[in-house]
């Protein structure tokens, strides 16, 4: 089960479709919002490669994508460097007006759908923006003659935006930049034959400010959500298996508990199998499946069981404090637990031992994500971690800790709008909570004063909890 393939090295078969992928993949959605890791730039390549929509059109024939529809990469983080998109430093240099974005987006537009009537072929984006500025009455009455004329035709057009929070590592001006682009996909919602997708982190899509212009609840309101069920990820880990050079084993294995749970994609060359669809919900089947794997008990004896039950445990662990687990955390934590070297003891290929250095594994990657996006987070954790608390803390424990090492005043003045919201000023303890509890790092428990941190978090983090995994102390 590799996971450290690019998307575009992964096998079709690796690609799943969860129940609430189906609403995001419509055209008819304009705005797809997900956590770090759900399946966002996953969704823009497969759409955007001619090889995987094929495969899924085959695989998961549910989908409705219109026949003949044209779909174009806009903006993502593959592009970045070449022609088709502005680089880095040039978005930089747009600063904070809001006007100046707008024309970005609209140059972008210009230049993906009728380049040939604004721009020269070696034309810079400053020359581009500078163009579209000047004639945005001609922009308006092209992009209107584009959509009346495939309207005709009947040929439509997609458009995707992915990876939006790479404009900028400043926050204010990553939503700044982002509202703008919300603005104008809603001015087009009317279109007929163009449409638009956005892959939308989920915490800016939480920013108020990136809501913040009329008609933005139409958009808000159409809007699709990359949830991952439980089932879902254990569809994903099967089909994985199930294609592995020696799936057949597997499939074996799965069709003496339930006949047929395996389907063979139709006119796949090498044969490509998938979950069939009442398979992909059936938790006892999956929990079945899981015991050939890990058994049934997370300790021996005749109460093993009270320490948990492997196919609960693992996803249990990796919950984040929303209640969600990221595919990319599960895949991480069972590549690492099939990865052990230590003979295996039991019956089954992975152990309890296994399971829980797969969570240690997925801990430090997840950690390691945010602290990439959100680089304020380690040091307000740090000073937690420096007191030896113990999770459920007390609010008062957390902020005296803060207050000790100067966290805020630090993190102000070291990471001021590095994925810090605007909210947080100096000494705003219930805007600092609230932003940890956005990011999914910790949640306030019911009726008390006391903070949780889940384990996909705490193990990294070297927060104690009694009975929970121990932590590694360095």
């Amino acid at each position: 089960m590799e996971v450290s393939q690019e998307d575009k090295d992964l096998p079709d078969a690796a690609t799943v479709m969860p129940r609430a992928h189906f609403e995001a993949l419509r055209i008819e959605v304009p705005l797809v919002v997900g956590a770090r890791g759900t399946g966002k730039s996953f969704w823009n390549n497969v759409l955007t490669n001619t090889d995987k929509l094929s495969f899924v059109r085959a695989a998961y024939p549910e989908i409705k994508l219109p026949v003949g529809l044209e779909i174009l990469s806009a903006f993502s983080a593959r592009q970045e460097g070449n022609e088709a998109q502005p680089p880095k430093d040039f978005l930089l240099g747009l600063g904070d007006s809001p006007a100046a974005w707008r024309t970005l987006w609209q140059s972008i537009l210009a230049a993906r759908l009728f380049p040939e009537r604004f721009f020269k072929t070696r034309d810079s984006w400053a020359t581009r923006t500078e163009k579209i500025s000047g004639s945005i009455e001609k922009f308006s009455e092209a992009i209107r003659t584009f959509d009346l004329d495939n309207a005709k035709g009947k040929k439509q057009f997609l458009l995707l935006f992915d990876a939006l929070d790479t404009i900028s590592d400043n926050w204010e001006l990553a939503v700044l930049a982002i509202r703008e682009l919300l603005k104008l996909i809603t001015d087009y919602r009317l279109l007929s034959a163009l449409r638009f997708k956005v892959f939308l982190r989920a915490d800016i899509a939480q920013d108020p400010k990136v809501s913040s212009f009329p008609d933005a609840s139409k958009l808000f309101a159409n809007r699709a959500e990359l949830i991952w069920e439980k089932e879902d990820l254990f569809t994903l880990l099967y089909q994985r298996l199930a294609n592995a050079s020696d799936g057949d084993l597997f499939i074996r294995i799965a069709n003496e508990i339930n006949k047929d749970t395996f389907l063979q994609v139709p006119a796949r060359r090498p044969p490509s199998w998938i979950l069939e669809r009442a398979s992909r919900i059936d938790s006892n089947l999956h929990r079945r499946l899981f015991e050939h794997l890990a058994g049934k008990a997370m300790a021996g004896g005749a109460s093993g069981t009270k320490r948990g039950i492997p196919y609960s445990w693992i996803y249990n662990h990796l919950l984040d404090a929303k209640g969600a687990v990221s595919p990319r955390s599960f895949c991480v934590a069972l590549h690492e637990a099939a990865s052990d070297t230590r003979p295996s003891m039991g019956a089954t290929p992975l152990s309890p031992k296994d399971l829980e250095e797969g969570v240690r594994k997925a801990s430090s990657d997840r950690v390691n994500e945010l602290s990439e996006e959100y680089p304020w987070i380690a040091p307000s954790m740090r000073a937690l971690q420096k007191t030896g608390a113990r999770v459920p803390c007390e609010r008062e424990a957390m902020i005296q800790a803060w207050e000790a090492e100067g966290t805020i005043t630090s993190i102000l003045r070291n990471f001021k709008g590095q994925g810090l919201p605007g909210t947080v000023r100096k000494g705003d303890y219930p805007a600092f909570l609230q932003a940890l509890e956005q990011i999914g790092i910790m949640s306030r428990m019911p009726d008390d004063d006391r903070y949780q941190v889940p384990d996909v978090y705490r193990v990294a983090f070297g927060l104690g909890r009694k009975g929970g995994i121990p932590v590694k102390r360095r």
